[in-house]
């Protein structure tokens, strides 16, 4: 008696090889985006100065959220996971997809 059929172990392999894939491939668009965020949060110092001027209560969501959303650490912590499992989700689902 057959408990795990060759199709499922192959399904298992080709999810593992997938999974260093989406990983690179996550961290070059995490490093894209805090390239993109790095760039705004200076932008936004710059123009802090003539925007206190016209508007005092005036927050900027660059410099607000520079603790989360432009933080390596909170990203890696947060999205690399949330990319990857969805990813993978969406791996295992094209192989079924493809195969019926």
């Amino acid at each position: 008696r057959q408990v795990i059929g060759i199709d499922a172990i192959n399904d298992i392999l080709w999810a593992i090889w997938l999974l260093p894939r989406w990983s690179w491939l996550s961290l070059i668009v995490l490093r894209i985006y805090l390239l993109y965020y790095d760039h705004s949060y200076e932008i936004s110092i710059v123009d802090k100065n003539w925007r206190g001027v016209i508007d005092p209560n005036a927050t900027d969501f660059w410099l607000k959220n520079r603790k989360t959303w432009g933080d390596t650490g909170f990203l890696a912590g947060f999205g690399f996971l949330l990319i990857n499992f969805v990813l993978i989700v969406f791996s295992v689902i094209s192989i079924y997809s493809l195969k019926s």
